[in-house]
């Protein structure tokens, strides 16, 4: 994704691969998960979201949003990724993703009317707010 940053239509493809290979769960699969205490599938989401965040996903998601800030469809990715990734209670996933909260911020402000931006960068913001002493 690096060599590519000036083409917006191949970021936005690699942001499609990247939230299919980011761990994520729908909300009452995730919901279930803490209900029952299912410390193996948190473990392994933990471990997932750990193997992402280490392959360096968070630094290009970052690059790819700056390159592109007027362009909706990538900020929408980002945030949705990030929104995956923060669910976790991973002190160095959580660290990790405590750089983006900035970009996702602005990507609230340079797309006030894209619906996809607000509700994802949305859950994202909710999703560190939560921190891990508290999920």
């Amino acid at each position: 994704m690096r060599d590519t940053l000036s083409d917006a239509d191949f970021q936005e493809d690699c942001c499609s691969v990247l939230v299919a290979l980011t761990p994520s769960h729908d909300l009452e699969v995730f919901q279930r998960m803490i209900e029952t205490e299912d410390k193996l599938a948190l473990q392994k989401l933990t471990d997932d979201c750990k193997a992402v965040v280490d392959a360096g996903v968070v630094n290009v998601l970052l690059e790819s949003a700056r390159t592109h800030p007027d362009d909706p469809d990538i900020q929408e990715l980002m945030c949705r990724i990030l929104f995956h990734l923060a669910r976790t209670d991973d002190d160095s996933v959580n660290r990790a993703l405590s750089s983006t909260v900035d970009q996702v911020v602005k990507a609230m402000r340079s797309h006030q009317q894209h619906v996809g931006v607000q509700l994802t960068a949305c859950g994202a913001l909710r999703n560190f707010a939560i921190g891990s002493d508290n999920k």
